[in-house]
């Protein structure tokens, strides 16, 4: 009997066995949970900056590959006569505020071969309106069409407006100014400008081009 005193006597005394109370498992759960939600809410953050950088990466890549385009097929552009033999010379060229059809030598990965009538033209589309590209067999003497149309590939998406402006002298004028329009005429303009505004409001750097075959004509400018 004094051994089984002495037994229970020790176990009362004794430390009590480690673990966790209630409220510390509690405590614990709560910190996981927080720490979770800011682990995710992290991990979202650095996939949507991730995807933003993707996608304005995509979007510098997507406006230079334009860009480059636009200015080569600008700088080829060429004075086609539409009327050969006649009196009054007017070449292929009809440029809209809008708009611009020209005739001028598709780049070498096209492999196109032959002169061919770019048509430069704002669409609407399900994913906004877009600047589009058209190419065709270029028409020799007064017949304008001609078979062969490609479907219009898009160069810019997400676009509000574009602006093209022609400079040059345009009779009766005897100086050089901007116009909004040059058609009917029996040379190319000194320079093409291309103005692009995007859907949200930003805008494309100017694209200003002289083409090659352009002929220098009038006493000055402004």
């Amino acid at each position: 009997m004094i051994g089984s005193h002495r037994m229970l006597k020790r176990k009362r005394n004794a430390p009590p066995a480690p673990g966790f109370t209630l409220v510390e498992m509690l405590i614990s759960v709560a910190l996981i949970g927080l720490l979770t939600v800011f682990l995710f809410g992290g991990l979202r953050f650095g996939a949507r900056a991730v995807d933003a950088g993707s996608e304005r990466a995509d979007r510098s890549a997507q406006l230079a590959t334009a860009q480059g385009f636009l200015l080569a097929a600008l700088q080829n552009a060429q004075a086609l006569s539409m009327t050969p033999g006649a009196a009054r010379r007017v070449i292929d060229f009809d440029g809209a505020p809008d708009r611009l059809a020209f005739v001028t030598l598709p780049p070498a990965y096209l492999a196109m071969g032959g002169l061919q009538r770019l048509t430069l033209a704002v669409v609407g589309g399900r994913n906004g309106r877009r600047l589009t590209v058209t190419w065709k067999l270029a028409a020799r003497g007064a017949v304008r069409n001609a078979p062969g149309e490609l479907r219009p590939s898009v160069l810019f998406d997400h676009v509000r407006k574009v602006a093209f402006g022609y400079f040059g002298v345009v009779p009766p004028d005897r100086t050089s100014r901007w116009h909004d329009r040059w058609s009917d005429s029996a040379d190319l303009p000194l320079l093409i400008r291309l103005r692009i505004v995007l859907a949200d409001g930003s805008f494309v750097p100017d694209i200003l081009v002289a083409p090659r075959q352009a002929r220098l004509r009038g006493s000055g400018s402004s």
